[in-house]
């Protein structure tokens, strides 16, 4: 299952039912972002279960590169872990 379908199918009505709705588009945000970076490396979008420590390290590595602040990648990183 790609990311954004398993955030829309389940990790939005499992994890973020009571958040509000800037929250949930903050979460698509960022993970729409996390796919153009997958897409562009690997030429096709993540699945779940492609996910590992190391693929977040490494687009924590692309955002610091190009400047992000710590915050900024540190809720980004803690976004595209499901």
């Amino acid at each position: 299952m790609n990311v954004m379908k398993y955030l829309k199918q389940h990790y939005i009505p499992g994890r973020l039912m009571s958040r509000s709705e800037q929250t949930k588009q903050n979460y698509r945000c960022i993970l729409r972002r996390f796919t153009e970076w997958y897409v562009e490396l690997h030429g096709s979008k993540p699945q779940v279960e492609q996910l590992s420590r190391e693929v977040v390290e490494r687009y924590r590595s692309y955002l610091v590169d190009r400047g992000r602040k710590p915050a900024t990648v540190n809720k980004a990183r803690a976004r595209a872990q499901p």
